[in-house]
């Protein structure tokens, strides 16, 4: 009984070598005149590749964002993400449902730059809408500002 018991212990070995990846990190930041964001979370290697501890918040510059959504905590408005190794994807959306309904839709897209190593800067585009009921009614438009967003997956 013994010597099967080395054999197996012998034979699992190979297996202690292999790099032990479960989880990595994510993380994705936009700074300009319109929009300050920071993302980040511990993203799995299994399962779908689920975020963990996800955090995000956001700090809306432009003149069209309510004075009351200019600061937002987001970790509970990612309705969509998308990270293949190759691509990253954040969507948030934030309303008020007050007597003027206002709303926040944040579209984050980046890629790996062709030919990149792996831990490379992801660069893309963001998209911020904005749309806020005028006081007392009236005809209301979404406005949409665009700008650079960068991301950053390792581990």
């Amino acid at each position: 009984m013994r010597i099967s018991h080395i054999w197996a212990a012998l034979a699992c070995l190979p297996l202690l070598a292999l790099p032990a990846r479960a989880t990595g990190g994510l993380g994705c930041s936009i700074d300009d005149a319109n929009l300050k964001l920071t993302a980040d979370t511990a993203v799995s290697r299994g399962m779908g590749g689920q975020f963990i501890n996800f955090t995000a918040s956001a700090e809306i510059l432009a003149k069209e964002a309510p004075e009351d959504m200019r600061k937002l905590t987001l970790d509970k408005a990612l309705i969509h993400h998308w990270y293949t190794g190759r691509e990253i994807k954040l969507s948030f959306y934030s309303e008020r449902n007050d007597n003027n309904f206002a709303s926040i839709d944040i579209a984050i897209e980046t890629t790996l730059p062709e030919g990149a190593e792996e831990d490379a800067d992801f660069q893309g585009t963001y998209d911020l809408s904005i749309f806020a009921a005028p006081q007392g009614g009236g005809d209301a438009a979404a406005t949409v500002y665009t700008g650079k967003a960068t991301c950053l997956a390792g581990g």
